[in-house]
């Protein structure tokens, strides 16, 4: 049998109640914990309650973020695929960072807030909408419109080969 090397871990049982004291699901929910290095204290319960809440915002704003960038529709299906995904990748990530160091002067302004944002809580997609003003106020000036003219097109009699075409898997009736 082959010895794995130890590693540390915390498991966590986490029953939610009901404002009258039962269980408000079935089956508890369990929460493991693997810090990224020794060095690093495994949370406390209440500490490791306050990552898990952040979990959901996090993955929500992926996911949209995710969406709004066509990650979510995109069709890679050639050789250079891994690449352009990777790109993909990088610009959500970046766009994240973005909207996280916008997220400090979004707080700070709140003298003359937009009429949508009446909760005031600051989401990642709040903080998404406000970009460009927040960008503004940091004097970024929105680039000018270059003239383009007429897209001269494809040249005439152009064919291009049809791309491979995959059959549809369908798992058997029931």
């Amino acid at each position: 049998m082959r010895k794995w090397p130890g590693q540390r871990l915390a498991l966590y049982r986490v029953i939610e109640y009901k404002a009258d004291g039962k269980p408000r699901y079935k089956r508890p929910l369990w929460l493991i914990f693997v810090p990224a290095s020794l060095e690093i204290e495994l949370p406390t319960p209440r500490q490791a309650q306050a990552i898990y809440e952040e979990r959901f915002s996090v993955e929500h704003s992926i996911r949209f973020m995710k969406g709004d960038l066509g990650l979510t529709c995109g069709q890679f299906n050639s050789t250079e695929a891994e690449g352009r995904v990777q790109v993909w990748v990088e610009m959500v990530a970046t766009a994240f960072w973005f909207l996280w160091a916008l997220r400090a002067l979004a707080k700070t302004e709140g003298e003359k807030l937009p009429g949508w944002w009446r909760s005031g809580k600051l989401t990642p997609g709040a903080v998404r909408r406000l970009a460009t003003g927040l960008l503004l106020i940091l004097g970024w000036s929105k680039p000018e419109p270059k003239t383009r003219g007429k897209s001269p097109g494809r040249a005439k009699k152009t064919s291009f080969e049809p791309r491979e075409r995959f059959k549809a898997y369908r798992s058997a009736s029931r």
